[in-house]
């Protein structure tokens, strides 16, 4: 009578198979986090480039908002609600005037963390219509109104460097390489003012092109890059090796 035999697998064995299952869902996990990090730095990427399309409707549109006429007697040009913030009487609008912001709306990157969207609200002096002091975000003239203020570094996020034209790229900061970019009324076309003389190069021409690296903290190879066109008005993102 023959005996029956059985087969199985060892210790060695079963431990072999644990250790390859393991190996194998680090990898899908790895993978799994790169994929949503590269799909929320794209999306970030996307919400950058409407925030400057939104910038740039406004001003196509003409988008309104209140602030004290020029014949207030305090806060000229200032935001405000009523015509208490202009040296009136509170409930009036007869100072505090619902008009399309004379410089347009624009984006100022004091940081490589954050942004502001504003409107403009110089009007130009006819005296001197040229002034490079009166477009920009908080400027020396006027309190320019704050339409939304975005922080990017609690996500991890970064505008990490920007390019005019082929000039080096820098990292923004309030200091030497403050940007902001205004879009005007009513064309949309976009100016670049920086730290807060309007960009030029040495022989007067002013910048045609920005370009704009928007990095994440967990991904170390791919970057998103914004890129505006002063001349056409054209905005666009797309994925980038993180180097201008």
């Amino acid at each position: 009578m023959r005996a029956d035999t059985q087969s199985g697998f060892t210790l060695v064995e079963l431990l072999v198979v644990i250790a390859l299952i393991g190996v194998l869902l680090i990898m899908v996990m790895v993978n799994f986090n790169s994929g949503n990090r590269s799909t929320e730095l794209r999306a970030a990427g996307n919400a950058l480039m409407q925030d400057f399309r939104k910038a740039q409707s406004y001003s196509i549109s003409g988008n309104s908002i209140y602030y004290c006429n020029d014949t207030s007697s305090d806060n000229k040009y200032f935001p405000c609600e009523d015509d208490g913030g202009c040296g009136g009487t509170a409930g009036q609008f007869n100072l505090c005037q619902s008009s399309v912001p004379g410089g347009g709306y624009g984006i100022s990157i004091i940081s490589p963390d954050n942004y502001t969207i504003f409107a403009d609200t110089y009007y130009q002096d006819e005296s001197n219509p040229q002034d490079p002091e009166s477009h920009n975000y908080f400027d020396s003239n006027v309190e320019d109104y704050e339409v939304s203020y975005i922080n990017l570094s609690m996500e991890g996020l970064h505008m990490s460097w920007y390019k005019l034209d082929d000039e080096p790229s820098v990292v923004p900061n309030d200091t030497v390489n403050r940007l902001d970019i205004i879009f005007d009324v009513p064309e949309g076309k976009a100016r670049f003012y920086q730290n807060p003389v309007v960009a030029a190069e040495t022989g007067g021409q002013m910048y045609n092109k920005l370009e704009l690296l928007l990095s994440s903290d967990f991904i170390s190879d791919i970057c998103r890059k914004i890129t505006i066109n002063r001349i056409t008005g054209q905005i666009s993102e797309s994925q980038s090796n993180c180097n201008l």
